[in-house]
């Protein structure tokens, strides 16, 4: 159950991350490159949040949850 609350948010950040990267392969080839860091590709998302809201929720979320909250059931 446990391995499971990580799993889920970790397929969510990975759809996030592939959203992100097509717009940027879209948007011009060097922003593509770019992207192929997923920490850029965070970046990118928030600094795109107008047009591509969906990729930035979808990573930020994730990873909030993944480095907040799932640090609290480490201890059961």
């Amino acid at each position: 159950m446990l391995l499971l609350l990580f799993y889920v948010p970790l397929v969510v950040f990975i759809v996030g991350y592939t959203l992100a990267l097509t717009e940027a392969f879209r948007q011009s080839m060097a922003w593509g490159i770019v992207v192929l860091l997923p920490p850029m590709a965070l970046v990118y998302s928030l600094w795109h949040i107008r047009q591509q809201w969906l990729p930035a929720i979808l990573m930020a979320v994730p990873l909030a949850f993944i480095f907040g909250i799932f640090p609290l059931f480490a201890n059961g």
